[in-house]
């Protein structure tokens, strides 16, 4: 049987993909559709939280790694 359980990891960036639609791309969406331009502070705020995104991924891994190690030693 397939366990679909997402991973601590796994679910933080579902969590994170979500809450970043919700702040910057829901409040433009409308607007966007309509004048079909996006506006520049939009890729900048996407390019500050991508960086700040892949940061705490790559820390959330790390720890994963680190406790399946301590688990394995024990």
């Amino acid at each position: 049987m397939i366990d679909f359980t997402l991973s601590k990891s796994q679910g933080a960036a579902r969590d994170y993909a979500h809450q970043v639609a919700m702040e910057e791309m829901r409040p433009i969406s409308l607007e966007c559709d309509r004048t079909e331009k996006i506006p520049d502070s939009f890729f900048w705020n996407m390019q500050r939280r991508f960086w700040a995104g892949a940061a705490g991924q790559a820390r959330m891994q790390a720890q994963e790694e680190e406790e399946k190690q301590d688990n394995v030693l024990s």
